[in-house]
């Protein structure tokens, strides 16, 4: 599928809220401007770029492959790893006790841990005349230029939480007016997410509630104690229910950057989106945390390199959370938005902030939630996050998605 028209300039947001999943479009220039969390994948032409959501819709453009032999994921789904045990061993524990139990580990299997991560960070596909767009890169036909220059001028976390707060309260207000008559599907867990509930909606009917088990249950219950007015509130049990059909659609979707176990309810959020003619957004609290909470470790960015502090932005975010983004867009036909990731609030607040701004074991996000609601809010006192899922079987991933695009290539399928 390709849109018409050569466009000067696509930025990623728009990219994936008003360009159909897997569309074609060409543009002079191509510019991420939300930390990766929409990823965008390209090929050069002389004079424009060739620019979908998804680099298999490159190579069905292109009619061929040339495999990149650079391009080496992990295999997610041929056995777990120590990081997937020790995943499904804490996965009900609060984070406190997880962390606590990192620290008991060994050495070498706290090695072995951070080896076998579940995302794979390039910038490279497995085709190679199709890229990956970086976190802030701006692209054109003659080249790239990194667009993120961070000045470390904020000074304190007051300013922070307002900062943050009206830019959540701007962006709601603007995606109501753009898009009349679409619903909004908030998926709910923890406190970043929490935060989306609170923000003030012009039309709350139209703004519900998305939550899998063990969350699920949590939620409602905070929902109901707060007064939190939403449209309605979809339930997930987090039981594994794709068919094999689906499950290497959504490998094929997520072009290998991530371990397939954690990209959970796709069929449940392509039905929710089904039931709104696919007139709605997903919406996440996506690596929000890392913004908004003090670490220990802070400290030592701070006095070595305050650029270290963005290092889980340009390189994890991207790459895990960001492909979760990709596949719910090329999965279900809407994007999963995320208003910690804007354009605007990178420039005006984030771009400043830096590893001193918040003391160590501060959290910021329930102050942020309650200037948004404008009164206290009781927090839940856990988090304890769904699981990933099992397979009851072996999958190569790899092989799964090469005989996908090699059945597009031959069919002429998009």
């Amino acid at each position: 599928m390709t849109a018409p028209g050569v466009v000067p300039e696509i930025t990623s947001d728009a990219l994936h809220r008003d360009v159909p999943a897997l569309a074609v479009v060409e543009t002079r220039c191509l510019r991420d401007v939300a930390c990766g969390i929409y990823p965008c994948y390209y090929r050069r032409l002389s004079d424009r770029l060739r620019v979908a959501s998804s680099s298999v819709a490159l190579m069905a453009d292109l009619g061929d492959i040339r495999i990149n032999p650079a391009f080496q994921p992990r295999e997610y789904l041929l056995g777990d790893n120590a990081r997937q045990h020790f995943i499904h061993g804490t996965a009900r524990l609060p984070k406190a006790v997880k962390d606590s139990a990192k620290r008991l580990l060994p050495i070498a299997l706290l090695r072995r841990l951070s080896k076998d991560r579940f995302w794979y960070e390039s910038w490279e596909t497995i085709d190679t005349r199709v890229f990956k767009l970086k976190p802030f890169e701006r692209v054109t036909p003659e080249g790239s230029v990194d667009m993120f220059k961070p000045d470390f001028s904020l000074r304190n976390a007051e300013s922070l939480v307002e900062g943050v707060a009206c830019h959540l309260e701007r962006y709601v207000r603007e995606m109501e007016e753009r898009y009349p008559g679409y619903d909004h599907v908030m998926m709910v867990g923890g406190k970043d997410s929490q935060i989306l509930a609170l923000i003030p909606k012009r039309h709350p009917e139209r703004w519900h509630v998305f939550s899998a088990e063990p969350n699920g249950s949590l939620v409602r219950e905070w929902l109901n104690g707060n007064i939190v007015e939403v449209g309605g509130v979809f339930l997930h049990d987090n039981r594994n229910e794709e068919t094999a059909e689906e499950t290497e659609q959504k490998i094929v979707c997520s072009d290998l950057y991530s371990d397939p176990r954690h990209m959970r309810w796709l069929p449940t959020l392509r039905r929710i989106a089904g039931s709104f003619d696919f007139r709605c957004f997903f919406w996440s609290g996506s690596a929000a945390d890392a913004l908004h909470v003090g670490r220990s470790f802070h400290q030592r960015y701070a006095s070595r390199d305050p650029l270290e502090f963005f290092d889980i932005h340009l390189k994890r975010v991207p790459c895990l959370v960001g492909n979760y983004h990709q596949v719910v867009k090329n999965f279900t036909g809407c994007p999963l938005l995320c208003p910690y990731q804007t354009d605007e609030i990178w420039r005006d607040v984030y771009s400043h902030h830096g590893p001193a701004v918040i003391p160590a074991g501060v959290d910021l996000r329930p102050r942020i939630g309650e200037r948004l609601a404008g009164r206290p809010i009781r927090w839940p006192d856990t988090n304890p996050g769904p699981e990933p899922y099992r397979y009851g079987r072996l999958f190569n991933a790899r092989n799964i998605y090469l005989k996908a695009i090699r059945e597009r290539l031959e069919g002429g399928v998009p």
